[in-house]
């Protein structure tokens, strides 16, 4: 029992505990906290690092393959195309003959989805065969989805197309959707080669045009997705990768 400077022995002080420790404590549990918040935070740059560089050896591995399907089945796909373009065109030949004609390689990224989530993308390539017979009686500024020329008993491809559309309007550079794009120019969407034949400057020789347009598959391959990406999967390149099939790109 403490008694007060007083002397009455019921007169009490109140017992001071030490601060200095209270302190301490208080010290070593923050800077446990800060050691803990540190380590998650290495832990956390550490496993997107690993994961971020796995991811890219994964995407080079693709690009390889991608650029090796596309040439190991062009050679083949380029004599499939020309005669599914042959047969196309005798299919149609009441119409007239193709004052232009040529085949174009295209390569463009697109993607395989779960739901409305992308699993992954993949490049997907194709020959495009292409005539224009010149024509009348579209409807100005106009065009239109024709025809298939396929049918029964038809030599012509099932995927085989004829368009009819005005001069104007197959030169738009955003044309309309029954109309096909890439005739005076590539199309702006992926990447493109000529391959053979030739494609027009402009189409004012004449005020229409039949547009017969067959499509041969090339080669479709997985590249997955960004490697530095965690939550989404987004494009793991800005354009297809074509390789040696695209030095004389159109």
């Amino acid at each position: 029992m403490a008694l007060s400077p007083s002397g009455n022995e019921y007169a009490y002080r109140c017992p001071r505990w030490p601060v200095a420790p209270r302190l301490a404590h208080v010290k070593r549990f923050l800077r446990g906290c800060a050691l803990l918040v540190l380590v998650a935070m290495l832990m956390t740059a550490g496993g997107y690092l690993v994961h971020g560089l796995h991811g890219a050896a994964r995407l080079t591995a693709a690009k390889r393959r991608a650029a090796a399907d596309l040439a190991d089945a062009l050679p083949a796909s380029k004599r499939e195309a020309a005669g599914d373009q042959a047969r196309a065109l005798a299919d149609v030949d009441r119409f007239g003959r193709p004052a232009y004609s040529w085949q174009e390689l295209h390569c463009e990224l697109s993607t395989e989805d779960v739901g409305w989530i992308v699993d992954q993308y993949v490049q997907e390539c194709r020959i495009n065969s292409v005539a224009l017979i010149p024509t009348s009686g579209a409807d100005p500024g106009n065009c239109e989805y024709v025809q298939s020329p396929g049918g029964a008993g038809s030599p012509a491809p099932d995927d085989a197309q004829v368009y009819r559309g005005t001069t104007d309007m197959l030169e738009d550079d955003e044309p309309m959707t029954y109309c096909p794009d890439g005739i005076v120019a590539p199309s702006r969407l992926g990447v493109s080669r000529l391959l053979d034949g030739e494609r027009p400057g402009d189409l004012g020789a004449s005020p229409a045009w039949l547009v017969v347009v067959v499509h041969t598959n090339v080669s479709y391959s997985e590249l997955g997705c960004d490697p530095w990406t965690i939550l989404f999967c987004t494009a793991p390149v800005d354009r297809p990768v074509m390789g040696d099939a695209a030095q004389t790109s159109g």
